[in-house]
């Protein structure tokens, strides 16, 4: 049996497919519907972004909020998240998610924006914004890690050959109530 986790910082220490067409992802998705509030907090890169002659890539923290509203922020990737293992993560509390790339802050999601390259006082200074919080999941869910394609645009083409992400570790620190 699976416990549902809900506020915390979960981490996956992975290294992304090559081959383009594949969603190399860690995500949380609760089974409360998405009517009564955002249900899913997504680290997604995308393989078929890698940009080979550069050694970048992307990364795309989404919260998917109620009636379908969902609120992304794509942060550029200064390595090759296919060349070695990476840290992605992500700290929820009522208030907010400040999402971390190597340990490190890359993104905040408040009051249903994304703000890229955020200072620590970003998710401080405003707390007010969240009336409620109605823009961030307040339900327990489960974390999930996965590699996937479904060859259509999302993921891409699927790849004609096999195609692996490895993970190496997950952290899971739930914050203590």
């Amino acid at each position: 049996m699976f416990s549902p986790i809900h506020y915390g910082y979960y981490e996956a220490y992975m290294q992304t497919s090559l081959a383009a067409g594949t969603v190399n992802s860690m995500f949380m998705f609760s089974s409360q519907p998405v009517s009564s509030d955002g249900n899913e907090i997504d680290i997604e890169i995308l393989s078929q972004e890698n940009d080979i002659s550069h050694h970048t890539g992307l990364v795309h923290f989404t919260v998917f909020l109620p009636q379908g509203r969902k609120v992304t922020a794509t942060v550029p990737l200064p390595f090759a998240p296919w060349a070695g293992l990476h840290k992605y993560g992500f700290n929820w509390t009522p208030d907010g998610i400040v999402w971390y790339i190597d340990q490190q802050p890359a993104s905040i999601t408040t009051c249903a924006t994304s703000v890229v390259t955020p200072s620590a006082e970003t998710l401080v200074s405003n707390p007010s914004c969240f009336a409620g919080a109605q823009n961030v999941p307040q339900f327990p869910g489960l974390l999930i890690v996965n590699h996937w394609t479904n060859g259509q645009s999302w993921s891409g083409p699927a790849p004609s050959a096999d195609a692996a992400m490895t993970v190496y570790n997950v952290v899971l620190s739930p914050l203590k109530r």
